[in-house]
């Protein structure tokens, strides 16, 4: 996955799709009971349902995910707002 230097697009294996569009289509995929915020436990059973099966394999401490989430929750409120998940994802595609 690559970004554009504006920022607009991100480029897939399934073709371009508008920045602000993919981090929201992300945000609801994390967000599984759809009441606008990321919890722990929904991040908790994504990451760990991604990582650590199939090839990857790999182990995903509480410690880890604490991090994680810690990153994503910018006001520090103790949940994961679209817009602390936006935020963060610019940050980590402006790195």
């Amino acid at each position: 996955m690559s970004v554009t230097a504006q920022q607009s697009q991100i480029t897939t294996q399934y073709g371009a799709v508008p920045f602000p569009e993919a981090i929201n289509k992300t945000f609801d995929t994390f967000d599984k009971d759809g009441d606008g915020f990321i919890t722990k436990e929904e991040m908790t059973t994504l990451y760990r349902g991604v990582f650590g099966s199939g090839t990857l394999n790999f182990q995903l401490t509480t410690a880890l995910i604490d991090t994680l989430y810690r990153r994503h929750d910018g006001d520090g409120d103790g949940k994961v707002s679209s817009l602390d998940f936006q935020k963060s994802c610019q940050q980590f595609f402006n790195n």
